[in-house]
């Protein structure tokens, strides 16, 4: 999540990405919507797949917006169709679309990707833990299996170069009613944010 020119929400993935997690992207996005009230917005890549999902399900509910931050390659196409015309931008340089991107963030969603999608999470994750962000943002790994075999995040612990409780924070799941409570949670309780409880 991010926090637009107020708040927002940022979900990262891979245009590439063949996983089934695809439609869960869509049924968090809008799930999110009606609770945001506004303060808060749906953004991503802004590619197709997990990002497109998740700007389609922003699109989906009456009045939603969302923010598409697409960077240009050869072999990307533009922004999906999903994207909020006026809060479609477009980036040379992945640094430039990753301090925008991390700027408002106020949680993120992950979906299976390269090293692309890796990149940008680490990036968040390192901002989060040196206290450069949100420390309570809430980082939520879609797809379980998919992460805890692509990365061995315990090994960073053993080696002595992370706290474990830098992963223990992060929420590997597969449910979308999970992901949702998780995010909505975090966010109900850290200050300043619309969701405050």
């Amino acid at each position: 999540m991010t926090r637009s020119p107020d708040d927002d929400e940022t979900d990262d993935g891979t245009a590439r990405s063949s996983f089934s997690y695809l439609p869960h992207a869509t049924d968090i996005a809008a799930d999110l919507n009606p609770d945001l009230k506004g303060g808060l917005f749906v953004c991503t890549g802004g590619a197709g797949g997990f990002m497109e999902a998740a700007n389609r399900g922003a699109a989906d509910v009456p009045g939603g917006r969302s923010i598409g931050m697409g960077i240009s390659l050869p072999f990307e196409t533009g922004l999906n169709p999903f994207v909020t015309p006026e809060l479609a931008f477009e980036y040379h340089y992945f640094f430039t679309r990753k301090l925008c991107m991390a700027f408002h963030m106020q949680a993120l969603v992950v979906a299976p990707g390269g090293f692309g999608t890796c990149d940008e999470m680490f990036e968040m994750m390192t901002l989060k833990q040196t206290g450069k962000m949100q420390s309570a943002m809430p980082i939520v790994l879609l797809g379980k299996d998919y992460w805890k075999n692509a990365i061995n995040w315990d090994a960073f612990d053993e080696a002595g170069v992370i706290n474990k409780r830098d992963v223990d924070e992060l929420l590997f799941t597969d449910s979308v009613d999970e992901a949702y409570e998780y995010i909505v949670s975090a966010l109900g309780s850290m200050p300043g944010s619309p969701l405050q409880r």
